[in-house]
């Protein structure tokens, strides 16, 4: 039991990868109630998490409105696919293991450069804290 690279539940392997999106990995898009498409789930609401003691606001990120595009044009826009692309490198801070700097309590901004919405490294779903199956 000392890994639980053999442990899963409903298929989903217990030893999730770190610094990687499941979301971007395997071209998932979410889509909200009322038409705003959102690249992951962490993404799709502002809301708050709290971990380890700390609280991080997120903010949302939209790559696009139904309303106004189809799916195969948003999801081909050279943001959106920028966006994806830089995910799958995956060069962020470990804001979830670090805590210490201003950027931390947001996913405005990373101490790396980074900037909204490409905060990924303080994800709890890229960092295999959460898993759904």
């Amino acid at each position: 039991m000392d890994g639980l690279e053999n442990v899963s539940i409903m298929g989903a392997a217990l030893a999730a990868g770190v610094d990687e999106c499941r979301f971007i990995r395997e071209r998932c898009a979410f889509i909200r109630w009322d038409g705003q498409v959102a690249p992951c789930m962490a993404l799709m609401h502002d809301h708050a998490i709290h971990f380890r003691g700390g609280t991080r606001h997120n903010r949302r990120h939209i790559a696009g409105d139904l309303n106004q595009r189809g799916l195969p044009e948003i999801w081909n826009a050279p943001d959106y696919a920028a966006f994806r692309e830089k995910v799958v490198e995956f060069d962020f801070s470990p804001c979830h293991v670090c805590g210490g700097c201003e950027y931390s309590g947001d996913n405005r901004q990373d101490c790396g450069g980074n900037v909204h919405p490409a905060a990924c490294g303080g994800c709890l779903w890229a960092q295999g804290v959460i898993q759904c199956p």
